[in-house]
């Protein structure tokens, strides 16, 4: 009995860990569309409610509407609205979100380099070159 309550309450630990984790990249996922000129609009109507709950939960899905191609992200959870923008739009996002993939990348390279004993590596020199080992 013990055991299965802390089965149960360790399977709702990671499932709440993994449901916060969702709408922290939605969050960001939504600055970054904003940033980058996509309009939120808000399903402020039973219609687009229902139109939104059918929609690619937290996907960016391209859509043709005439000769264009247009980009919408649903998120019924968090903001309960649909971001919308076309081919400029879309492509800045896709910059912006390779920035910030660089930069977290970077952040923790250097986190990692900060934490290097350079003590047990000594120290760099670019005399060396790669025939020094």
């Amino acid at each position: 009995m013990q055991a299965n309550i802390l089965w149960l309450a360790g399977t709702l630990l990671i499932l709440g860990g993994c449901a916060a984790i969702e709408r922290q990249e939605a969050v960001d996922t939504e600055k970054l569309l904003a940033a980058a000129g996509f309009q939120m609009r808000p399903a402020d109507s039973a219609e687009r409610q229902q139109d939104l709950a059918n929609l690619p939960p937290l996907r960016i899905v391209a859509h043709r509407e005439g000769a264009e191609t247009m980009y919408t992200y649903a998120d019924a959870r968090n903001c309960r609205c649909l971001y919308v923008g076309g081919a400029k739009a879309y492509a800045e996002y896709r910059q912006l979100a390779v920035s910030e993939e660089i930069a977290r990348d970077m952040s923790a390279a250097s986190m990692n380099a900060a934490s290097m004993n350079w003590n047990v590596w000594g120290s760099w020199d670019p005399r060396w070159g790669l025939s020094a080992f």
